[in-house]
């Protein structure tokens, strides 16, 4: 169900920022959804080829030992980030396509929306901050840690659409990343499955 909840959470307010942006009659390449993909956004694609190619190196191709798989789960533990990764046949299912539309719906109001609206009182610099603050607090269920931590991520990601203007290849990276936990899901299963048949 909590993977439905962002699916279908996701899936309404994204057409609902799409819709109110074309009633408003604006561009959507204002958005970051530029069509071609100019340069810079073409370097952002590349730079996702490199970030998909890390995830599945460390998580899917990289041999991990049982104590250092006991120290990743209870990293993320720490981080209050374990109990979002899937455990259940159901969950390894639905798991990708909430990770998709989640990934791509925080990018359209984050990165996309909120730096278009942003800027032009508050200027590019402190529109791509106060949206890495709000992307930041939006987290806060992951605790203190995990809002530092996608706070600076989206700095970094503030930074991406500032310089290249395109929203495509964040779309990538951030969807990449959030998918990369079923990788390590899979990784962490036996003991998922302890924790599922109790």
């Amino acid at each position: 169900q909590r993977y439905w909840v962002v699916i279908v959470r996701g899936a309404i307010l994204s057409a609902f920022v799409l819709l109110t942006w074309a009633r408003a009659g604006r561009s959507f390449a204002l958005l970051g959804f530029d069509s071609p993909v100019g340069p810079a956004g073409r370097v952002g694609l590349l730079i996702d080829v490199l970030i998909i190619a890390y995830y599945f190196a460390v998580l899917q191709v990289r041999k991990r030992s049982r104590e250092q798989l006991d120290a990743t789960r209870a990293r993320l533990r720490r981080l209050q980030t374990y109990d979002m990764l899937p455990q259940t046949a159901v969950e390894f299912a639905t798991y990708p396509v909430a990770a998709t539309v989640g990934s791509v719906f925080e990018e359209l109001l984050y990165r996309g929306y909120l730096i278009a609206v942003l800027a032009p009182p508050l200027g590019p610099s402190f529109a791509v901050l106060g949206s890495a603050l709000l992307f930041g607090l939006g987290h806060l269920y992951q605790g203190t840690i995990g809002v530092v931590r996608t706070t600076v991520i989206g700095l970094a990601f503030g930074i991406g659409i500032a310089l290249t203007h395109s929203l495509w290849w964040l779309m990538i990276a951030h969807a990449s990343a959030n998918l990369s936990g079923i990788l390590l899901a899979r990784r962490l299963r036996p003991a998922s499955i302890d924790v599922v048949t109790g």
